[in-house]
């Protein structure tokens, strides 16, 4: 049986370096979705336009990776 909390969906907000001046080649803020079973990440959104948002403070960090990866509860 699976726990309460699996349920609860996980979220990854993936910031990228978006201009020239920082060498980027990224274009804003990917949002996943983190299947709590089997930990694959859905691709839903692509925010566009924001300028260089390498980190996205949202809420409590659970999880960072490199080079710029925050998943959030």
């Amino acid at each position: 049986m699976r726990s309460p909390t699996a349920f609860v969906p996980k979220f990854a907000y993936v910031g990228s370096y978006t201009s020239k001046e920082r060498n980027g080649h990224g274009e804003g803020i990917n949002v996943y979705q983190i299947d709590a079973g089997t930990g694959n990440w859905t691709h839903l959104q692509l925010l566009k336009g924001i300028v260089n948002p390498s980190l996205v403070p949202t809420g409590q960090v659970v999880k960072a990776g490199s080079p710029c990866t925050i998943v959030f509860r």
